[in-house]
């Protein structure tokens, strides 16, 4: 189990939503899934090196009460911070936590 008192950041839970034009061509919008309260740890940053630019990459472990249908297409949203879910673990099995590995989005476009 897991004290509330950790839980203490409220973040969004969204799903993409793929928005089509006339010209076949599509635009993916977020939608609300969900508010959740949250625990976000953070894992390891690593700065990796791309056409001299350094970007920094973030992962991060993010423990919620467990919630039935969420999928590695789905993103968290604290505040102005992105999360792109990498991973989904149910802790031993209980269908009480999820502990969800995250790659935080910085300085790059999020689709």
């Amino acid at each position: 189990m897991i004290a509330s008192g950790k839980l203490k950041h409220y973040c969004r839970l969204e799903i993409p939503l793929t928005v089509y034009d006339w010209g076949g061509g599509g635009t993916i919008s977020w939608i609300l899934y969900k508010n959740i309260w949250a625990e976000i740890l953070p894992m390891r940053g690593i700065e990796k090196y791309n056409d001299d630019k350094n970007k920094p990459e973030l992962t991060h472990r993010i423990k919620i009460r467990y919630l039935n249908g969420i999928t590695p297409s789905m993103r968290i949203v604290f505040n102005d911070r992105i999360f792109k879910i990498k991973a989904i673990l149910n802790d031993a099995e209980e269908n009480r936590i999820l502990n969800i590995e995250a790659k935080e989005v910085t300085g790059e476009r999020e689709s």
